[in-house]
């Protein structure tokens, strides 16, 4: 069971701020904290938030909870199933409706939180009014009805890792002080801790609770490192960048309305009403009441730095303005060193800065300044890009130590500021979630008529039959230097299943990505990279193409391809579009040949439109008992290489129909290798015996063929009725050309039956 020990924590605001209250992370990663003593007035209230009555609850029954009140608020807390009654605590609901609610016996008999509570934040400190001389504090808004609210100040969170046959669960406990009712969880998580990271950032917790071996130094884990990394200064880095992303969108919002006003369309039309919700105005004059109307994105880190420094107006806090005049003194002092050194030494010095090394020395010279290519032994770290030297001073390290540290406190105090701001705005939120429906959906449209002008796309039609003229990859068009080659595709209920074969990097798995990627564009929407079109309503896309192996499942290549495989089968059905590339490589042959004959079979039965690309040839005579099986190949042509008396393969990229004509293209890929011609000759004399055998087995009859010709004249001649648009002439020349292609089936039958005789 998880007990968070509140009586040994200590409060994670340091001394100089001991007004201020927010989202600071836990002992040993608090990024603001410096060596400050804490005061005797924090000490003392720690000590009697320790001693309250139900400060730390036992895990209780899992499958109930209570409900108690907490003081200040209008609403109580409400039950596990009534977290999303209020839409205005959303952060707060979401986090909480993942968690197994808990109480202690003595804390679930009572009705409300204590009367009189004091937190280590709030003991000794009265609140002041207004935004010039108080220091901004986050706490409960008013309308807030969860026992663990996301804006709380004073959640404590205790985090523990399973270890042993529990590897990879995760237990947290989280309490909020203010109402004592402990919620304990239990998940699984993966390698990144996903879960973990997003349920504190919901939280915001005053403290992490971790135990001692998980914080070890030089030892300690990677949920330890992860929480540190996303707990520090870069969280509230982050939220100061994305209130200054929220103004300068909310600014944009009114061109916006202004490009939209003029449309006709009923969709657009919708779209400019709902850009003229009053709340983008709320939210964006509260904002600027706080932040600078010069503030905006800018390029460049140091800019951008520099924004987010001065973001808040002047005179909201006086530590931040302090805080930001010792940085600019801090700044003006290391150009002034740099000027100083330059005068010093004679040199063309100037100040550079990099995120990753800050304020350092630059100087572009030539061997006529610099000779002997020797700088003055106060400089180090001296790195030469062609003419141009970086290095820096013991004394800029100091320097740069100094401003990194101003700017931690002044991007504590501001996000300080910042998360009071979001607590007054979080009312109207929801219209930001309006907001961003509207302009994704204006970017896909945008996205959709860029493609539609500027391309060689075409408007899909939706049949029943999957039909593509001159279809390319339209990824592959724009990261190759020339045009992809084009293929035509037909996939009908008659002739459903296309099996694909062809030599290594002949486009087969590129050919099946081209036809998923086509069908998705069609269906939301999107014009397709094809001469004509014509799709079936897919209802799901089911693909195996990846050869990977997964270590973390102690899955080989072959068990993967199972399990996925059995997904396919058990969730496909008729109105799938089904890619499977070269199934079965991941074990012998003959098991190999096996399972995907089998598999073939059971796709088949479904009816389902099926691309299936095989290195397996045997597979193509499946063909002989299923009329609705087409066989397709890519072609490739042989050059003669006069230098070393050999062939090359040159590809085409060409889809074609029939069975490749290409034998034994491995072996002759193990020609060019560094092979033994022995090997390589005797490789080719069993191949050859066995390839005999099996197609005398698999040699299709003539009545097999004959009745292969009705059902292909009988398929085509439904789809005609149905879905013909044709006049009447027109109709009557494709008409004559399915009885001519019905004969030449018949004459090719009929050849069968003669060879068969012989």
């Amino acid at each position: 069971m998880l007990r968070p020990d509140v009586s040994s924590t200590t409060p994670s605001a340091p001394a100089a701020s001991s007004s201020s209250s927010g989202g600071a992370p836990l002992q040993g990663l608090r990024p603001f904290l410096g060596p400050q003593e804490i005061p005797a007035s924090r000490r003392s209230a720690q000590a009697s938030i320790s001693s309250q009555p139900g400060s730390s609850g036992g895990a209780g029954d899992r499958s109930s909870s209570s409900s108690t009140g907490c003081p200040g608020f209008p609403e109580s807390c409400p039950a596990p199933g009534s977290y999303f009654g209020n839409k205005r605590s959303y952060a707060a609901n979401v986090v909480t409706s993942n968690f197994t609610f808990g109480t202690s016996s003595s804390s679930a008999r009572e009705t409300n939180c204590p009367q009189v509570l004091k937190t280590p934040l709030s003991a000794g400190n009265p609140q002041r009014s207004g935004y010039k001389s108080w220091t901004p504090q986050m706490g409960h808004s008013a309308t807030s009805s969860s026992s663990v609210s996301a804006h709380s100040p004073s959640v404590i969170v205790a985090v523990v890792e399973g270890r042993g046959l529990a590897r990879g669960e995760i237990g947290m406990a989280s309490i909020d002080l203010k109402c004592p009712q402990i919620i304990l969880s239990q998940f699984a998580d993966n390698t990144t801790y996903a879960k973990v990271i997003t349920k504190l950032k919901i939280l915001s917790p005053l403290e992490i609770i971790m135990s001692n071996t998980a914080c070890v130094v030089g030892n300690s884990t990677k949920l330890f490192t992860l929480i540190t990394e996303n707990f520090k200064v870069n969280a509230a880095e982050s939220k100061i960048t994305n209130l200054i992303y929220l103004k300068h969108t909310l600014e944009l919002v009114a061109p916006l309305k202004t490009s939209l006003k003029n449309c006709n369309t009923p969709l657009l039309k919708a779209y400019y009403g709902s850009l003229e919700d009053t709340r983008f105005e709320i939210i964006l004059e509260k904002i600027k009441t706080v932040i600078n109307d010069d503030v905006r994105y800018m390029k460049g880190y140091l800019n951008m730095r520099t924004q987010k420094c001065y973001a808040v107006r002047s005179n909201i806090n006086e530590f931040l303005d302090i805080a930001r005049r010792t940085y600019t003194e801090i700044v003006d002092d290391i150009a002034g060193m740099i000027s100083q050194l330059a005068d010093k030494y004679n040199l063309p010095l100037r100040t550079s800065f990099s995120s990753a090394r800050g304020f350092f020395i630059q100087m572009t010279t030539d061997s006529a300044v610099l000779p002997s290519d020797q700088l003055p032994s106060e400089f180090i770290k001296i790195s030469k890009v062609k003419n141009s030297y970086s290095f820096t001073s013991t004394d800029l390290i100091k320097m740069n130590e100094r401003c990194q540290e101003s700017l931690r406190e002044i991007y504590h105090m501001t996000y300080m500021v910042v998360c009071k701001l979001l607590s007054e705005i979080y009312e109207h939120i929801h219209c930001l979630y309006k907001l961003s429906d509207t302009v994704s959906m204006l970017d896909m449209l945008l996205s959709f008529a860029h493609a539609c002008t500027l391309s060689d796309y075409v408007r899909p039609e939706f049949t029943d039959t999957l039909a593509i003229k001159q279809g390319w990859h339209p990824i592959l068009e724009k990261i190759s230097v020339e045009k992809p080659v084009a293929n035509n595709t037909y996939i009908t209920e008659g002739s459903n299943f296309l099996i694909i074969t062809g030599p290594n990097m002949s486009g087969k798995s590129t050919y099946l990505k081209q036809i998923a990627l086509c069908q998705i564009m069609a269906q939301i929407g999107s014009y397709v990279p094809a001469e004509y079109s014509s799709f079936r309503i897919a209802e799901q896309i089911f693909t195996r193409i990846s050869t990977d192996d997964d270590i973390e499942t102690n899955s080989s290549t072959f068990m993967k391809e199972m399990k996925e495989i059995a997904y396919i089968l058990h969730n496909a059905n008729h109105k799938s579009l089904i890619l499977i590339d070269e199934l079965g490589r991941g074990t012998n042959t003959e098991e190999g040949i096996g399972i995907c004959y089998a598999v073939c079979e059971y796709l088949l039965s479904l009816k389902a439109f099926t691309l299936f690309a095989t290195h397996f040839l045997e597979l193509c005579h499946i063909d002989v008992l299923y009329p609705n099986v087409e066989n397709m190949h890519f072609e490739v042509q042989h050059v003669k290489n006069t230098s070393r008396n050999k062939e090359a393969i040159l590809y085409t990229y060409k889809l074609s129909k029939g069975l490749t004509e290409e034998k034994n293209y491995g072996l002759k890929a193990a020609e060019v290798s560094s092979l033994p011609l022995s090997i390589v000759l005797d490789a080719k004399e069993i191949t050859t015996q066995i390839t005999r055998q099996i197609l005398h087995n698999q040699r299709s009859t003539p009545e097999m063929e004959r009745q292969r010709a009705v059902y292909h004249l009988a398929t085509r001649l439904v789809q005609a009725a149905r879905n013909s648009r044709l006049d009447p002439d027109s109709l009557r020349m494709y008409l004559s050309k399915l009885k001519k292609k019905y004969e030449e089936d018949l004459s090719r039958a009929e050849q069968v039956s003669e060879k068969t005789e012989e």
